[in-house]
């Protein structure tokens, strides 16, 4: 709206992604007040519960997400063109961006790099370039 103040602030909304990430935020916060913290037997019964259970699902679901987060951000332009192009090559790069950092950072800090770690990242450079 072009009497809103963040319009006014020079705030422009690609894809309606202000409104989601906002909401979402604060249901997360909401959520970790009304349930709180995971409570463990013994630092084992944690470690154990970290360990993600099938690692060749977590590489097809980071796939499946990252083909689909390009019909989703190069979709909100609205039509084909130079934004939606646009829109589906900074998906690309901050996915691949956050993969190699993540996979670095964790190389550094575990002795070696893993697929789930390398999933992770492309999805956290996925979730941060969305609009």
């Amino acid at each position: 709206n072009p009497e809103g103040f963040l319009y006014r602030w020079g705030v422009r909304d690609f894809a309606g992604g202000i409104v989601i990430h906002i909401s979402a935020g604060f249901a997360a916060l909401a959520s970790i007040y009304v349930v709180g913290s995971r409570k463990y037997d013994s630092e084992e019964a944690r470690l154990i519960m970290q360990v993600p259970h099938d690692r060749t699902f977590v590489a097809l679901g980071t796939g499946l997400l990252w083909f689909g987060w390009f019909g989703f951000n190069g979709g909100s332009a609205g039509a084909a063109g130079p934004q939606a192009a646009y829109a589906v090559i900074n998906s690309c790069v901050a996915a691949s961006a956050a993969m190699s950092v993540w996979t670095c950072v964790e190389w550094l800090h575990h002795g070696k790099p893993s697929t789930v770690g390398a999933c992770v990242g492309a999805i956290a450079g996925l979730a941060t370039i969305t609009p």
